[in-house]
Protein backbone atom coordinates (compact mmCIF):
# COMPACT_ATOMS: atom_id res chain seq x y z
CA UNK A 1 0.00 0.00 0.00
CA UNK A 2 2.07 3.16 -1.02
CA UNK A 3 1.35 6.01 1.00
CA UNK A 4 2.51 9.42 1.25
CA UNK A 5 2.94 10.78 4.90
CA UNK A 6 0.41 13.44 4.43
CA UNK A 7 -1.10 13.47 7.87
CA UNK A 8 -4.40 15.28 8.13
CA UNK A 9 -4.08 17.61 11.46
CA UNK A 10 -1.12 18.85 9.85
CA UNK A 11 -1.38 19.55 6.00
CA UNK A 12 -5.38 19.15 5.95
CA UNK A 13 -7.61 22.37 6.88
CA UNK A 14 -9.70 21.77 9.97
CA UNK A 15 -13.11 23.23 8.52
CA UNK A 16 -15.28 22.63 6.12
CA UNK A 17 -15.52 23.68 1.84
CA UNK A 18 -18.89 26.11 2.52
CA UNK A 19 -17.20 29.02 0.82
CA UNK A 20 -19.95 30.93 -1.18
CA UNK A 21 -18.26 33.34 -3.74
CA UNK A 22 -19.86 35.81 -5.36
CA UNK A 23 -19.54 35.93 -9.13
CA UNK A 24 -21.76 39.15 -10.09
CA UNK A 25 -23.90 41.71 -8.38
CA UNK A 26 -27.41 42.39 -10.00
CA UNK A 27 -29.59 45.13 -9.45
CA UNK A 28 -32.15 44.74 -6.56
CA UNK A 29 -29.33 43.99 -4.21
CA UNK A 30 -28.88 40.52 -5.68
CA UNK A 31 -25.82 38.21 -6.51
CA UNK A 32 -25.06 35.69 -8.44
CA UNK A 33 -23.04 32.87 -6.15
CA UNK A 34 -21.20 29.63 -6.56
CA UNK A 35 -20.67 27.20 -3.35
CA UNK A 36 -17.01 26.13 -2.58
CA UNK A 37 -13.49 26.34 -3.15
CA UNK A 38 -11.83 22.96 -3.42
CA UNK A 39 -9.31 23.73 -5.50
CA UNK A 40 -7.98 26.46 -3.81
CA UNK A 41 -7.99 24.50 -0.54
CA UNK A 42 -6.40 21.14 -2.28
CA UNK A 43 -3.67 23.45 -3.76
CA UNK A 44 -2.67 25.16 -0.32
CA UNK A 45 -3.11 22.25 1.14
CA UNK A 46 -0.33 20.85 -1.22
CA UNK A 47 1.76 24.00 -1.09
CA UNK A 48 1.90 23.69 2.64
CA UNK A 49 3.03 19.85 2.28
CA UNK A 50 5.98 20.84 -0.36
CA UNK A 51 6.95 23.78 1.62
CA UNK A 52 7.17 21.40 5.03
CA UNK A 53 4.70 23.92 6.66
CA UNK A 54 1.69 22.76 8.38
CA UNK A 55 -1.61 24.73 7.36
CA UNK A 56 -3.13 27.85 9.44
CA UNK A 57 -4.35 25.98 12.36
CA UNK A 58 -7.76 27.50 12.41
CA UNK A 59 -10.67 25.57 13.30
CA UNK A 60 -14.64 26.02 13.46
CA UNK A 61 -14.42 27.73 16.95
CA UNK A 62 -12.46 30.34 15.34
CA UNK A 63 -14.91 31.10 12.62
CA UNK A 64 -18.18 33.02 12.43
CA UNK A 65 -20.94 30.59 13.18
CA UNK A 66 -23.10 31.25 10.41
CA UNK A 67 -20.55 30.71 7.87
CA UNK A 68 -17.92 28.00 9.32
CA UNK A 69 -15.32 29.56 7.07
CA UNK A 70 -12.83 32.22 7.12
CA UNK A 71 -14.63 35.57 6.18
CA UNK A 72 -14.11 36.65 2.74
CA UNK A 73 -11.56 39.71 2.82
CA UNK A 74 -9.30 37.61 5.21
CA UNK A 75 -5.78 36.82 3.63
CA UNK A 76 -6.68 33.11 4.32
CA UNK A 77 -10.30 33.16 2.06
CA UNK A 78 -8.65 35.37 -0.31
CA UNK A 79 -4.86 33.91 -0.55
CA UNK A 80 -7.65 30.02 -0.99
CA UNK A 81 -9.62 31.91 -3.45
CA UNK A 82 -6.47 33.31 -5.14
CA UNK A 83 -5.23 29.31 -5.47
CA UNK A 84 -9.24 28.83 -6.58
CA UNK A 85 -8.26 30.94 -9.37
CA UNK A 86 -5.08 29.06 -10.00
CA UNK A 87 -6.65 25.19 -9.87
CA UNK A 88 -9.49 26.88 -12.70
CA UNK A 89 -6.60 26.70 -15.15
CA UNK A 90 -7.74 26.48 -18.87
CA UNK A 91 -5.93 23.12 -19.60
CA UNK A 92 -8.02 21.82 -16.50
CA UNK A 93 -10.99 23.05 -17.55
CA UNK A 94 -10.77 22.10 -21.02
CA UNK A 95 -10.37 18.48 -19.66
CA UNK A 96 -13.56 19.00 -17.32
CA UNK A 97 -15.91 19.68 -20.27
CA UNK A 98 -14.22 17.31 -22.41
CA UNK A 99 -14.48 14.36 -19.37
CA UNK A 100 -18.24 15.37 -18.40
CA UNK A 101 -19.63 14.93 -21.93
CA UNK A 102 -17.52 11.87 -22.73
CA UNK A 103 -19.54 7.98 -22.57
CA UNK A 104 -18.84 5.77 -19.12
CA UNK A 105 -17.78 3.05 -21.34
CA UNK A 106 -15.55 3.27 -24.09
CA UNK A 107 -17.53 3.50 -27.94
CA UNK A 108 -16.30 3.45 -31.39
CA UNK A 109 -16.29 7.44 -31.69
CA UNK A 110 -14.88 8.14 -28.05
CA UNK A 111 -12.71 6.29 -25.16
CA UNK A 112 -14.97 6.53 -22.08
CA UNK A 113 -13.94 8.03 -18.52
CA UNK A 114 -13.73 4.47 -16.75
CA UNK A 115 -11.03 3.32 -19.40
CA UNK A 116 -9.63 6.76 -19.43
CA UNK A 117 -9.27 6.70 -15.53
CA UNK A 118 -7.81 2.91 -15.14
CA UNK A 119 -5.42 3.40 -17.92
CA UNK A 120 -4.28 6.73 -18.24
CA UNK A 121 -4.48 8.53 -14.93
CA UNK A 122 -3.86 5.77 -12.30
CA UNK A 123 -0.75 5.10 -13.57
CA UNK A 124 0.47 8.90 -13.45
CA UNK A 125 -1.30 8.86 -9.85
CA UNK A 126 1.01 5.68 -9.31
CA UNK A 127 4.04 7.13 -10.22
CA UNK A 128 3.85 10.07 -8.50
CA UNK A 129 2.78 8.12 -5.01
CA UNK A 130 5.78 5.81 -5.59
CA UNK A 131 7.95 8.62 -5.62
CA UNK A 132 6.44 10.31 -2.93
CA UNK A 133 4.62 12.92 -4.07
CA UNK A 134 0.95 13.75 -3.61
CA UNK A 135 -0.94 15.12 -6.09
CA UNK A 136 -4.48 16.91 -6.85
CA UNK A 137 -7.22 15.01 -8.50
CA UNK A 138 -10.01 16.30 -10.36
CA UNK A 139 -13.31 13.98 -9.44
CA UNK A 140 -15.73 13.68 -12.57
CA UNK A 141 -19.79 13.22 -11.47
CA UNK A 142 -21.85 15.49 -14.12
CA UNK A 143 -22.72 14.03 -17.56
CA UNK A 144 -23.44 17.05 -18.68
CA UNK A 145 -22.00 20.66 -18.80
CA UNK A 146 -24.87 22.30 -17.22
CA UNK A 147 -24.05 20.65 -14.38
CA UNK A 148 -20.38 20.64 -14.32
CA UNK A 149 -20.16 22.42 -10.91
CA UNK A 150 -21.14 18.98 -9.56
CA UNK A 151 -17.36 18.27 -10.37
CA UNK A 152 -15.15 18.28 -7.31
CA UNK A 153 -11.00 18.82 -6.22
CA UNK A 154 -9.02 17.08 -3.80
CA UNK A 155 -5.50 15.63 -3.14
CA UNK A 156 -4.22 12.04 -3.44
CA UNK A 157 -1.70 10.51 -1.31
CA UNK A 158 -1.80 6.93 -1.41
CA UNK A 159 -3.31 4.00 -3.68
CA UNK A 160 -3.83 0.33 -3.33
CA UNK A 161 -4.26 -1.98 -6.32
CA UNK A 162 -5.63 -5.36 -5.56
CA UNK A 163 -4.45 -8.58 -7.52
CA UNK A 164 -8.44 -9.34 -9.14
CA UNK A 165 -8.19 -4.88 -10.60
CA UNK A 166 -10.07 -3.57 -7.83
CA UNK A 167 -9.10 0.51 -7.19
CA UNK A 168 -8.64 2.24 -3.89
CA UNK A 169 -6.96 5.79 -3.47
CA UNK A 170 -6.44 7.77 -0.25
CA UNK A 171 -7.51 11.09 -0.30
CA UNK A 172 -7.65 14.64 1.49
CA UNK A 173 -11.04 15.67 0.51
CA UNK A 174 -11.89 19.25 1.50
CA UNK A 175 -15.28 18.99 1.98
CA UNK A 176 -14.68 16.17 4.77
CA UNK A 177 -12.14 17.73 7.24
CA UNK A 178 -10.24 15.65 9.66
CA UNK A 179 -11.13 12.14 7.55
CA UNK A 180 -9.20 10.19 5.58
CA UNK A 181 -11.58 9.71 2.85
CA UNK A 182 -11.17 6.87 0.06
CA UNK A 183 -12.04 6.39 -3.35
CA UNK A 184 -13.06 2.75 -4.42
CA UNK A 185 -13.37 0.56 -7.11
CA UNK A 186 -13.59 -3.07 -8.17
CA UNK A 187 -12.02 -2.26 -11.51
CA UNK A 188 -14.90 -3.68 -13.30
CA UNK A 189 -17.91 -1.69 -12.86
CA UNK A 190 -17.51 2.18 -13.93
CA UNK A 191 -17.32 4.82 -11.18
CA UNK A 192 -16.14 5.28 -8.13
CA UNK A 193 -17.68 5.66 -4.30
CA UNK A 194 -15.96 7.24 -1.77
CA UNK A 195 -16.05 6.19 1.33
CA UNK A 196 -14.52 7.81 4.99
CA UNK A 197 -15.36 7.47 8.94
CA UNK A 198 -18.35 10.44 8.80
CA UNK A 199 -22.00 9.10 7.66
CA UNK A 200 -21.97 12.44 5.54
CA UNK A 201 -19.45 10.32 2.84
CA UNK A 202 -20.93 7.97 0.12
CA UNK A 203 -20.50 9.94 -3.43
CA UNK A 204 -20.67 8.50 -6.52
CA UNK A 205 -17.92 9.76 -8.77
CA UNK A 206 -17.37 8.31 -12.83
CA UNK A 207 -13.94 9.00 -12.96
CA UNK A 208 -10.92 11.07 -12.25
CA UNK A 209 -7.94 12.81 -13.68
CA UNK A 210 -4.94 14.23 -12.44
CA UNK A 211 -4.44 18.12 -12.47
CA UNK A 212 -2.37 19.04 -15.57
CA UNK A 213 -1.40 22.73 -14.20
CA UNK A 214 -0.73 22.20 -10.21
CA UNK A 215 2.71 24.21 -9.60
CA UNK A 216 3.92 24.07 -6.17
CA UNK A 217 4.16 27.62 -4.63
CA UNK A 218 5.11 28.44 -1.40
CA UNK A 219 2.39 29.53 0.88
CA UNK A 220 3.00 33.29 2.96
CA UNK A 221 3.37 33.66 6.38
CA UNK A 222 0.38 35.29 7.79
CA UNK A 223 -2.68 33.41 6.34
CA UNK A 224 -4.07 33.06 10.59
CA UNK A 225 -5.18 36.39 10.86
CA UNK A 226 -9.46 35.87 10.42
CA UNK A 227 -10.01 39.62 9.80
CA UNK A 228 -10.57 40.94 6.53
CA UNK A 229 -7.74 43.15 5.16
CA UNK A 230 -7.05 45.34 2.47
CA UNK A 231 -5.83 43.36 -0.33
CA UNK A 232 -2.69 45.05 -3.03
CA UNK A 233 -3.09 47.84 -5.61
CA UNK A 234 -2.94 47.58 -9.24
CA UNK A 235 -2.40 51.15 -10.45
CA UNK A 236 -3.97 52.54 -13.23
CA UNK A 237 -7.26 51.62 -15.18
CA UNK A 238 -7.33 47.83 -15.21
CA UNK A 239 -9.81 45.80 -17.86
CA UNK A 240 -10.94 42.61 -16.08
CA UNK A 241 -10.69 39.54 -17.87
CA UNK A 242 -14.13 38.33 -16.15
CA UNK A 243 -16.39 38.95 -13.26
CA UNK A 244 -14.86 36.64 -10.89
CA UNK A 245 -11.64 37.77 -11.38
CA UNK A 246 -13.20 41.80 -10.27
CA UNK A 247 -14.96 40.26 -7.38
CA UNK A 248 -12.23 39.25 -5.93
CA UNK A 249 -10.79 42.98 -5.74
CA UNK A 250 -6.95 42.66 -5.42
CA UNK A 251 -6.88 46.31 -7.01
CA UNK A 252 -7.50 47.90 -4.01
CA UNK A 253 -4.66 49.46 -1.73
CA UNK A 254 -2.46 48.33 0.70
CA UNK A 255 -3.55 48.43 4.42
CA UNK A 256 -3.52 51.57 6.02
CA UNK A 257 0.13 51.92 7.90
CA UNK A 258 1.81 48.87 6.12
CA UNK A 259 4.99 49.97 3.97
CA UNK A 260 3.84 49.50 0.22
CA UNK A 261 6.79 47.79 -2.15
CA UNK A 262 6.13 49.69 -5.91
CA UNK A 263 7.41 47.31 -8.64
CA UNK A 264 6.90 47.22 -12.38
CA UNK A 265 5.57 44.16 -14.12
CA UNK A 266 6.86 44.31 -17.89
CA UNK A 267 5.50 41.72 -20.06
CA UNK A 268 8.04 41.36 -23.10
CA UNK A 269 7.86 38.58 -25.51
CA UNK A 270 6.05 34.92 -26.20
CA UNK A 271 7.13 32.04 -28.39
CA UNK A 272 3.79 29.88 -29.23
CA UNK A 273 4.23 26.03 -29.96
CA UNK A 274 2.25 23.66 -31.91
CA UNK A 275 4.62 20.22 -32.22
CA UNK A 276 1.42 18.81 -33.23
CA UNK A 277 1.57 20.65 -36.42
CA UNK A 278 4.54 23.17 -36.54
CA UNK A 279 3.83 24.22 -40.12
CA UNK A 280 0.07 25.36 -39.17
CA UNK A 281 -0.92 28.88 -37.79
CA UNK A 282 -3.10 29.79 -35.16
CA UNK A 283 -5.49 32.70 -33.84
CA UNK A 284 -4.15 33.54 -29.95
CA UNK A 285 -4.81 35.46 -27.71
CA UNK A 286 -3.42 35.88 -24.05
CA UNK A 287 -4.99 37.02 -20.75
CA UNK A 288 -1.48 38.49 -18.53
CA UNK A 289 -2.74 38.81 -14.76
CA UNK A 290 -0.82 40.72 -12.15
CA UNK A 291 -2.22 40.01 -8.19
CA UNK A 292 -5.72 39.00 -9.97
CA UNK A 293 -6.13 42.22 -12.49
CA UNK A 294 -6.19 40.76 -16.09
CA UNK A 295 -4.93 42.40 -19.48
CA UNK A 296 -5.90 41.43 -22.44
CA UNK A 297 -2.48 41.07 -25.93
CA UNK A 298 -3.78 41.64 -28.13
CA UNK A 299 -6.49 44.39 -26.79
CA UNK A 300 -9.46 42.52 -29.03
CA UNK A 301 -9.82 40.05 -31.74
CA UNK A 302 -6.68 37.73 -31.96
CA UNK A 303 -3.14 37.03 -33.30
CA UNK A 304 -2.31 34.73 -35.95
CA UNK A 305 0.95 33.16 -34.42
CA UNK A 306 3.70 30.86 -36.07
CA UNK A 307 5.10 27.93 -34.23
CA UNK A 308 8.60 29.13 -32.32
CA UNK A 309 8.31 33.20 -33.56
CA UNK A 310 8.55 35.10 -30.83
CA UNK A 311 6.12 37.87 -30.32
CA UNK A 312 6.65 41.33 -28.68
CA UNK A 313 4.13 42.11 -25.79
CA UNK A 314 5.23 45.48 -24.25
CA UNK A 315 2.59 45.43 -21.37
CA UNK A 316 4.47 47.19 -18.36
CA UNK A 317 2.28 47.05 -14.96
CA UNK A 318 2.90 48.97 -12.00
CA UNK A 319 1.73 47.78 -9.08
CA UNK A 320 2.07 48.51 -5.31
CA UNK A 321 2.41 45.18 -2.82
CA UNK A 322 2.48 45.43 0.58
CA UNK A 323 5.37 44.47 2.25
CA UNK A 324 3.97 40.95 4.01
CA UNK A 325 2.21 40.17 1.05
CA UNK A 326 2.96 38.17 -2.01
CA UNK A 327 3.35 39.39 -5.55
CA UNK A 328 0.80 37.13 -8.13
CA UNK A 329 1.78 36.78 -11.26
CA UNK A 330 0.06 33.98 -14.39
CA UNK A 331 -0.89 34.05 -18.14
CA UNK A 332 -3.00 31.59 -19.84
CA UNK A 333 -4.46 31.37 -23.37
CA UNK A 334 -7.52 33.60 -23.94
CA UNK A 335 -10.60 33.36 -26.08
CA UNK A 336 -10.39 29.92 -27.40
CA UNK A 337 -6.76 29.46 -28.13
CA UNK A 338 -5.83 26.02 -29.60
CA UNK A 339 -9.22 24.87 -29.34
CA UNK A 340 -8.65 22.42 -31.92
CA UNK A 341 -6.19 20.73 -29.85
CA UNK A 342 -8.05 21.23 -26.60
CA UNK A 343 -10.86 19.53 -27.67
CA UNK A 344 -8.91 15.84 -28.53
CA UNK A 345 -7.36 16.61 -24.89
CA UNK A 346 -4.04 17.84 -25.18
CA UNK A 347 -3.87 20.46 -22.51
CA UNK A 348 -3.06 23.72 -23.30
CA UNK A 349 -1.20 25.01 -20.29
CA UNK A 350 -0.81 28.14 -18.28
CA UNK A 351 2.11 29.86 -16.37
CA UNK A 352 1.54 30.90 -12.17
CA UNK A 353 3.85 31.96 -10.31
CA UNK A 354 4.09 33.66 -6.80
CA UNK A 355 6.73 35.90 -5.23
CA UNK A 356 7.03 37.35 -2.01
CA UNK A 357 9.30 39.18 0.34
CA UNK A 358 11.90 36.24 0.67
CA UNK A 359 13.24 36.45 -2.37
CA UNK A 360 12.37 40.14 -3.14
CA UNK A 361 9.11 39.57 -4.96
CA UNK A 362 11.03 37.71 -8.02
CA UNK A 363 12.86 40.57 -8.88
CA UNK A 364 14.68 39.81 -12.47
CA UNK A 365 14.07 38.40 -15.66
CA UNK A 366 12.00 35.46 -16.01
CA UNK A 367 11.19 32.82 -18.55
CA UNK A 368 8.69 30.45 -18.28
CA UNK A 369 7.29 27.64 -19.82
CA UNK A 370 3.50 26.79 -20.26
CA UNK A 371 2.30 23.28 -18.58
CA UNK A 372 1.06 20.96 -20.92
CA UNK A 373 2.71 18.88 -23.87
CA UNK A 374 0.78 20.55 -26.86
CA UNK A 375 -0.12 23.92 -27.77
CA UNK A 376 1.52 25.64 -24.91
CA UNK A 377 3.68 29.00 -25.31
CA UNK A 378 6.81 30.49 -23.37
CA UNK A 379 6.59 34.01 -21.88
CA UNK A 380 9.55 36.10 -20.60
CA UNK A 381 8.70 38.87 -18.56
CA UNK A 382 10.66 41.07 -16.23
CA UNK A 383 10.04 42.30 -12.73
CA UNK A 384 11.45 45.22 -11.37
CA UNK A 385 11.73 47.81 -8.49
CA UNK A 386 9.92 50.99 -9.71
CA UNK A 387 11.79 53.92 -11.11
CA UNK A 388 10.88 57.36 -10.91
CA UNK A 389 8.56 58.69 -13.29
CA UNK A 390 5.51 57.76 -15.38
CA UNK A 391 4.83 54.19 -13.22
CA UNK A 392 5.53 56.55 -9.77
CA UNK A 393 3.09 59.35 -10.93
CA UNK A 394 0.41 56.97 -11.50
CA UNK A 395 1.00 54.79 -8.38
CA UNK A 396 0.49 58.46 -6.52
CA UNK A 397 -2.68 58.86 -8.44
CA UNK A 398 -3.88 55.28 -7.07
CA UNK A 399 -3.65 56.14 -4.23
CA UNK A 400 -6.02 59.35 -4.15
CA UNK A 401 -8.65 57.49 -6.20
CA UNK A 402 -9.93 54.49 -4.52
CA UNK A 403 -10.14 51.64 -6.30
CA UNK A 404 -14.04 50.20 -8.15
Amino acid sequence: MPKVDYPLDRYGFQFSNRFRNVIADLPGGRKIELNGRCGGMSFLSLDHFFAGRPVPAVCSADLPADTGVPPDGSPLANYIMRRHYHSLAISAIFNVFLWTVLPDRSTFFAKGVHERTLNEELPKLRQAIDQGRPLPLILIHARDLLNIGLNHQVVAYGYDVEVGGGVKVYLYDCNHPGEESTLVSDGVTPGFIETCPSRHCGEQWRGFFVHPAYIPTPPPDNLSHLLPVRAKAIAGPVEMADAAAKSFDSRALPKAGKRAVPLTVTFERVTFDNPLNPAATEAVALALAVNGATFRWPRSGTKVAAHGRRYALRKRVPVLVGSDDVLDISVALADGAYISLAEEGEPVGCVAALYGKADRWGQGKHVARSQGPAGGFTIEYTIAAATKGRENTKMRRARKTPAD
